[in-house]
Order: C-alpha cells, then sequence, then structure tokens
C-alpha cells in the first residue's frame, strides 16, 4: 500500500526525465538487434524516397532517429569498453579519473 506522502508527491521535471532515459536505455539495450535492423531498413527507404515529397516533421523525426541510433550505438560501445575494463580487472570509473587527472596536468604543463 502506498503512503499518503507518496500519492501527493508531484514528479519534477527531472524525476521524468530520469525515468525516461532509463526506460528508453534499458529498452534499447534489449532490442539493440531490432533497432539495427529497423534502422538498415528505414535507410534503404530513404534513399528511394523523394527527398521533396516529406514533410518537415518526416525530416526531424529522421533527424531524431538517426541521432537515437548513433547515441546508442555509442552507449553499447562504451558499454562493451567497460564489459572488458572489468574482465581484465580494471575498474572503468577509477581508471577513467586517473586518465582525467593526467590529462588536466598535461595541459597545465603544455600551456606554460
Amino acid at each position: 500500500m502506498i503512503n499518503k506522502s507518496m500519492k501527493s508527491r508531484e514528479l519534477s521535471q527531472h524525476d521524468i526525465n530520469l525515468i525516461s532515459q532509463q526506460m528508453r536505455n534499458g529498452l534499447a539495450a534489449d532490442n539493440k538487434e531490432k533497432l539495427d535492423a529497423e534502422f538498415r531498413g528505414l535507410k534503404q527507404i530513404a534513399v528511394k524516397t523523394d527527398p521533396k515529397s516529406l514533410t518537415d516533421w518526416d525530416k526531424e523525426s529522421l533527424r531524431l532517429a538517426t541521432e537515437y541510433v548513433h547515441n546508442e550505438n555509442k552507449d553499447e560501445f562504451r558499454r562493451a569498453i567497460k564489459r572488458i575494463m572489468k574482465l581484465a580487472g580494471l575498474n572503468p570509473e577509477l581508471e577513467k579519473d586517473l586518465w582525467t587527472r593526467n590529462q588536466t596536468e598535461r595541459r597545465k604543463i603544455n600551456k606554460n
């Protein structure tokens, strides 16, 4: 049973964005093969379609879909790197922190 304070709590825009992002990330990761297949099909259709016949929304939705697939591919790449680093006994977050500190120090040296 949900207590009264939880029922009356309104979701902030941040909460909604976080939930939406988590749902999208999980859905995309679970359906990666289907997503890739659909995107390949979309590209084939786009080549055969006269750009002049597309509405502004068609163009915008194509841009959004392309951006989404590219971002998911980038995220999948990063997840694969993390899995490999963990299998190698490395802590990805710690390694990133050390790398960032190194880069900061190098920039300071090069600046002087």
